[in-house]
């Protein structure tokens, strides 16, 4: 079963963090999203 993390603090992170936490979370059984309050 997936586990999921979601992050809706957005201006504590960069883009370029963003997707440097992604790919060190990667993997089958996690998957980290971003929510945006646009």
């Amino acid at each position: 079963m997936t586990k999921g993390i979601l992050i809706k603090a957005l201006d504590l992170f960069t883009v370029d963090e963003q997707l440097e936490i992604q790919e060190r979370l990667k993997s089958n059984d996690i998957e980290v999203a971003f929510l945006r309050d646009d």
